[in-house]
């Protein structure tokens, strides 16, 4: 991805953004949006340790599992046009709030889908809620629309969310969530990214909880100094 970001405009000098300062943007761009919520503070760095995970695992080359774990930085870049009432709501959400909540994935796309060369970032990120059998969000894909790398978000971000604490219930063990994603996703039998994720969970899930850690210390570094 040595020239992914390289734009050339009429009277501009051409931008070039590598890898490297990419993925801290991304990271940068998760924060700005997670920290809004002290519910969701580390969402996206446990996402995106999940998806690289399952990238790596999948055999996926280097450039491609950091362009995943990209999208997973990414997936939740929508949220800024969520009201902080809803992010920050601590009972159930009305209909009408849930609606607009869910519509965070549809301005995932619109955001990223601004910048062309990121169209392969902004699919994967922007698909984590759809569903195999095409009763997901915002675009109702199904099993012969959603990608590889599209699934591995979903599963990515299926897990964390299991995973964390919310204001309406504890963090799930291992097994209730991996029984919750087979009643929320309904894998097939030859599903081979759930085949990886329930495999490998143990080092997954270490990989998340880590990258979650580290941004709660950073959240905590942040609330504490305002």
């Amino acid at each position: 991805m040595e020239n992914l970001l390289h734009r050339t405009l009429s009277h501009e000098p051409a931008l070039i953004v590598d890898t490297d300062m990419l993925e801290a943007l991304a990271r940068t761009f998760s924060h700005i949006i997670d920290f809004r919520s002290k519910f969701t503070a580390t969402h996206s760095a446990g996402v995106a340790a999940v998806a690289y995970s399952l990238a790596q695992l999948n055999g996926y080359p280097d450039e491609k599992c950091r362009k995943i774990r990209i999208a997973g930085y990414l997936h939740d870049i929508g949220k800024i046009a969520v009201p902080s009432e809803i992010l920050n709501k601590p009972d159930k959400l009305t209909e009408k709030e849930f609606n607009r909540m869910k519509a965070h994935a549809f301005y995932t796309n619109s955001i990223l889908s601004e910048l062309q060369v990121l169209a392969d970032i902004c699919a994967w990120a922007s698909s984590h809620h759809e569903k195999l059998d095409g009763s997901g969000y915002p675009f109702g894909l199904d099993n012969h629309s959603l990608s590889e790398e599209s699934r591995i978000m979903t599963y990515a971000d299926v897990l964390t969310a299991l995973r964390e604490d919310r204001p309406y219930r504890k963090s799930m063990p291992i097994d209730d969530s991996l029984a919750a994603i087979v009643a929320m996703l309904q894998p097939s039998e030859n599903d081979h990214i759930y085949k990886l994720l329930t495999g490998h969970i143990a080092e997954i899930d270490t990989a998340r909880a880590v990258a979650q850690q580290d941004a709660a210390d950073k959240y905590q570094k942040i609330t504490l100094s305002a």
